[in-house]
């Protein structure tokens, strides 16, 4: 297996790949794999990782920032105030939807009341 590096020139990029070579009995050749490392950071040298395996996942070993015990109590606090009044908003709908109901059965039997008394002037 050998390293081997390929330069683009529109993305102007050095991606840096694994190669590896086997022989084709079929056709008589040999043919190589290759497997993406990264990406070659031109300052350091160093290969970035990426393609399948992707960039490096930000941790707190990695400098990403943890949040404070004040900003997180902050935070629970905002999520249950929402919560309760998420609540409160379903009970008002569930309310509201009861209401609605007893105006549509209302409606209902002053429509069939007024068809009856539509029917006694007609006659």
């Amino acid at each position: 297996m050998a390293i081997v590096q390929q330069y683009r020139k529109d993305t102007d990029t050095t991606y840096v790949y694994e190669s590896e070579s086997y022989w084709v009995p079929e056709l008589k050749q040999s043919r190589s794999r290759r497997k993406l490392l990264g990406k070659l950071d031109p300052a350091t040298g160093e290969i970035i990782p990426c393609g399948k395996r992707g960039p490096k996942k930000k941790g707190p070993e990695t400098g990403e920032e943890q949040v404070s015990a004040s900003e997180y109590t902050k935070l629970r606090g905002q999520y249950e105030q929402s919560q309760t009044e998420a609540t409160k908003l379903r009970l008002s709908l569930t309310e509201m939807e009861k209401e609605l109901s007893d105006l549509r059965r209302q409606n209902q039997r002053m429509a069939s009341t007024i068809q009856k008394i539509r029917g006694l002037i007609a006659e």
